[in-house]
């Protein structure tokens, strides 16, 4: 997988990343429109990534934060291809998940809320 200046990628909570990717250097920045948990905010990306070939996927880690009110929120996410997991400041992390593509998001999140597995209850998401 490889991303371009201009693409929305999406997790399963619903945050949204608009992305400008700087080939020549490696480096991913742009805008994350996050969810968190209800309380939202928007802030800026940057991060980085790198291929171990020309046509391989990338290996990648974005960085997010913001100050306010109540001190930092932040987290950043590490990834090979479409997986990826959160890393928290207050150290909690490894949560894995798979990237949705801007293309494909409102039809991912209906067949998300659709279909449930066997033995799957769908409930509040922790945090």
């Amino acid at each position: 997988m490889s991303w371009k200046t201009g693409d929305i990628i999406q997790d399963q909570y619903g945050n949204k990343y608009t992305l400008t990717i700087d080939i020549e250097n490696q480096y991913i920045t742009g805008k994350v429109n996050a969810n968190n948990n209800g309380q939202g905010f928007k802030s800026d990306i940057l991060g980085s990534y790198v291929q171990g070939s020309a046509n391989g996927e990338w290996i990648y880690e974005l960085s997010t934060v913001k100050t306010g009110g109540n001190g930092i929120i932040g987290y950043k996410i590490k990834g090979v291809g479409n997986s990826a997991a959160w890393y928290y400041i207050s150290g909690y992390g490894a949560q894995a998940f798979t990237w949705i593509s801007g293309d494909g998001i409102a039809e991912k999140q209906e067949s998300v809320l659709s279909e449930l597995k066997k033995g799957e209850i769908r409930g509040a998401i922790q945090g």
